[in-house]
């Protein structure tokens, strides 16, 4: 019989906020970034998306309870997934953004970044 999956509710609420926020940010009007003055945290626009989408693969890795290394691998991979859709959004959506493939790699690296410093390391002695 298996386990039934135990979810930490705090970082889901704390990862779907982040969600949003990266939604707002990689979508938002470049004016609107301006009038609220957010244009000066995104001046280093490739190290901000390794952050945001690294962030949020560990916020997702966090809500489950005892997660192993596949949900660790999943965690990654959907934030990575969610990067691609955010760029493809800014394609699809606005005037004002675009799509960006080394946006897009940078998500990725970012993930891989959280995947690397997370995952149990396999020593040999």
């Amino acid at each position: 019989m298996t386990k039934p999956i135990t979810i930490s509710k705090p970082y889901i609420a704390l990862a779907t906020v982040w969600a949003m926020f990266i939604l707002f940010a990689t979508i938002a009007n470049v004016q609107t970034l301006e009038a609220l003055r957010l244009s000066d945290l995104f001046a280093f626009d490739k190290p901000i998306h390794m952050m945001l989408f690294g962030t949020q693969a560990w916020l997702i890795y966090r809500s489950k309870k005892q997660a192993g290394n596949t949900f660790l691998t999943t965690a990654c991979i959907a934030s990575f997934t969610y990067g691609i859709l955010t760029e493809l959004l800014q394609a699809w959506l606005t005037t004002t953004r675009f799509f960006d493939y080394f946006d897009m790699l940078a998500n990725g690296l970012g993930c891989v970044v959280v995947w690397w410093r997370l995952r149990p390391s396999k020593r040999v002695v």
